[in-house]
C-alpha cells in the first residue's frame, strides 16, 4: 500500500514528485494500492489535473485500489476526477473514518462500509 498525504497546497512541483513516486512503485510492485489523504489540502494549481489525465491516460491500471480521505469537497473532487480516468472503483471516506479507508486498501476481500 502507498500512502500519500497532500497538505495545504499542491502544486506543479509537488504533483509531479507525487507521480514520480507513483511510476517507481507501480515498477517496483504493478499494480498498487492508493491511499490518498487530502483532508488537509487546501488549494491545487490547475494545471495537475492535466499531469494526471496524462498518467491515467499511460496507465489506466497502475492503480488496484483507492481510497480518498478528505472533507467532502475536495475528497469528492479527486474520487469522481479518478474514477474517470482510471480503471479502478474510489472510495471517499471522511477524515474521521481514515482506519476503514486503510482497511479497504489493504484487504480487498473486506466490505468496508462508511
Amino acid at each position: 500500500m502507498l500512502s500519500v498525504e497532500f497538505a495545504d497546497f499542491v502544486g506543479s512541483q509537488e504533483h509531479r514528485r507525487f507521480l514520480a513516486v507513483l511510476r517507481r512503485a507501480v515498477r517496483a510492485h504493478g499494480r498498487i494500492d492508493l491511499l490518498l489523504d487530502v483532508s488537509r489540502l487546501r488549494a491545487i494549481d490547475g494545471g495537475i489535473v492535466t499531469a494526471g489525465q496524462a498518467f491515467a491516460a499511460t496507465d489506466p491500471h497502475a492503480i488496484r485500489r483507492l481510497a480518498v480521505v478528505g472533507d467532502h469537497d475536495w475528497a469528492a473532487w479527486v474520487v469522481v476526477m479518478a474514477g474517470r480516468y482510471l480503471r479502478t472503483r474510489p472510495r471517499w471516506f471522511r477524515p474521521a473514518d481514515r482506519a476503514l479507508a486503510e482497511q479497504f486498501v489493504q484487504f480487498p476481500s473486506l466490505t468496508v462500509t462508511s
